[in-house]
């Protein structure tokens, strides 16, 4: 049990990193975006970092509740 407490705490903290990480890549879109090109490299980042971070979820619920239903 205490494994599986564990592993939670670090699927959490992971969690909230990259709810840090895009919150900072939103900042940076009101900050440095100033092309195109820019916002859409900005863009792709945080796209890639919700996936992540949706997946994290997704294994924590698993951890929880044992499926997704």
């Amino acid at each position: 049990m205490a494994a599986e407490d564990i592993q939670v705490r670090i699927c959490l903290q992971e969690i909230v990193k990259l709810d840090l990480e895009i919150k900072a890549c939103i900042q940076d879109i009101r900050t440095q975006a100033d092309s195109r090109e820019a916002l859409e490299e900005i863009n792709t980042e945080i796209r890639g970092k919700l996936r992540k971070l949706r997946k994290k979820i997704e294994v924590i619920y698993i951890m929880i509740y044992g499926s997704i239903t």
